[in-house]
């Protein structure tokens, strides 16, 4: 009983980049807290010139190395505390889902940074050690998360923990999460890979179909549905020509399918499930019927 109550304690601490909170803390529920913290990432490696004893730093003098100008220094501005227990690494899943959820919420590249197994106070102490979960040269500036976006996450991310096993999504979402750290050619046919996954049953007429499943799922009959749809249909084409090699022009349209493709995944997350080809096929023949 007294080793159960322990491990009630025990949590986990993640630092996240991209974001910052207009709020001090955060109750998410089952026990996770986000919160506001700071933390700074130096990004210029450290060369030390002698071996190291077991389990102490190596011996000075370090000197830094010069890198690569995509390599950055962060700020890190949010934590999330997360109730962990020995043997288990639901604490890192819960993390990893909810910080996914955030992403396609605020269209932010918001990351797991660093992670401790006590506050980061302690770490600033000596007393406890941080470790780096993602790379310097992949950190962004992001947005800012209000009360009402803490709140969407707050009711739906522990009842969509399911869908972190469905395979179309989870390709989807990988798909998605990581366009970005490619050029715009190749995060515009990430996203559409994943926007294919999701909405295409085969691949006759893809264009036509992918397109159309898309805007019914997202917007109910009229005007707005048939403008989504002119507007996929364009950006499809732009897929197409990098697909096969031509450069873009610009990064819009990327930016507009990412969007597009961050509204389908939250609609998906709110419904709890991954739309089948019934569910699109009523959407798109019969309205009336059209999912909540």
């Amino acid at each position: 009983m007294a080793a159960t109550s322990t491990n009630q304690t025990l949590r986990q601490y993640y630092a996240l980049s991209g974001v910052q909170l207009d709020f001090d803390s955060f109750d998410l529920g089952h026990g996770v807290v986000l919160s506001q913290t700071y933390l700074h990432v130096m990004s210029p490696p450290l060369i030390a010139f002698a071996p190291c004893s077991e389990s102490k730093p190596h011996p000075t003098p370090w000197r830094t190395a010069n890198v690569k100008p995509r390599h950055m220094e962060a700020d890190l501005f949010a934590q999330l505390s997360v109730p962990r227990s020995y043997g288990s690494n639901e604490h890192y899943e819960w993390a990893s889902w909810i910080v996914l959820l955030l992403r396609f919420a605020n269209d932010v590249t918001v990351t797991l940074t660093l992670t401790a197994s006590d506050t980061f106070n302690e770490v600033k102490e000596g007393k406890a050690a941080a470790y780096l979960l993602e790379d310097v040269p992949y950190i962004f500036e992001g947005t800012t998360i209000h009360q009402d976006e803490a709140e969407w996450l707050k009711a739906n991310w522990h009842k969509s923990l399911p869908l972190r096993t469905d395979d179309t999504l989870s390709f989807a979402l990988t798909s998605i999460y990581n366009s970005h750290r490619a050029n715009e050619e190749f995060g515009v046919v990430s996203v559409w890979a994943a926007l294919e996954r999701l909405f295409s049953s085969n691949a006759v007429e893809l264009k036509y179909r992918v397109c159309s499943n898309i805007a019914a799922f997202l917007e109910p009959p009229g005007q707005t549905r048939y403008l989504l749809f002119q507007q996929l249909s364009k950006l499809y084409d732009d897929r197409s020509k990098a697909a096969h090699g031509s450069p873009m022009k610009s990064a819009t349209p990327y930016m507009d399918i990412s969007s597009i493709a961050s509204r389908a995944v939250l609609r998906i997350i709110e419904l709890g499930r991954v739309p089948t080809k019934d569910d699109l096929e009523r959407e798109l023949f019969a309205p009336i019927y059209r999912s909540h």
